[in-house]
């Protein structure tokens, strides 16, 4: 059973872990999409830390999260190949 699926199993003890293994392995690589995977990772394991009672680990991930996706956003919206799209669709 994946990992993350423990947390909804109410055994977050093992999924907390299991994330962040999988979040830091994630970040090895710069691809955005794969960026977004270890965001989600660091969510799953937010939402174990919760059910711990660990908020303030559990912010710290949350954090993260939201803080790899701002990163690809800005990744986005800075490079070339996306801006002839996003002028049409200012002019549309």
């Amino acid at each position: 059973m994946p990992p993350r699926w423990s947390v909804l199993d109410g055994k977050p003890r093992e999924a907390v872990p299991a994330m962040q293994r999988l979040a830091g392995e994630l970040l090895r690589d710069d691809h955005v999409w794969i960026k977004l995977r270890a965001s989600d990772a660091l969510y799953v394991a937010a939402l174990g830390e919760i059910a711990l009672g660990q908020a303030q680990a559990a912010a710290g991930d949350l954090r993260r999260a939201i803080d790899l996706l701002g990163g690809s956003r800005r990744q986005n919206t800075e490079n070339p190949w996306f801006l002839p799209a996003r002028e049409s669709w200012a002019a549309g």
